[in-house]
């Protein structure tokens, strides 16, 4: 998963009130998206039918 550059969502966040567009450029928004791809990777996975090999 890629995030697109900083510079491609500039001009987007220039048009968001100042105290929302601090919480999108701060570090623990990075780390809250990190951890709810990381949820939906596993929910997604663990959603996959079983490939259990048969010997």
């Amino acid at each position: 998963m890629q995030i697109p550059l900083q510079d491609i969502w500039e001009p987007t966040l220039r048009c968001l009130p100042t105290a929302q567009r601090e919480r999108l450029e701060s570090p623990e928004f990075f780390s809250q998206v990190q951890r709810e791809v990381a949820k939906q990777i596993l929910r997604i996975r663990d959603a996959e039918p079983s490939q259990a090999i048969k010997t």
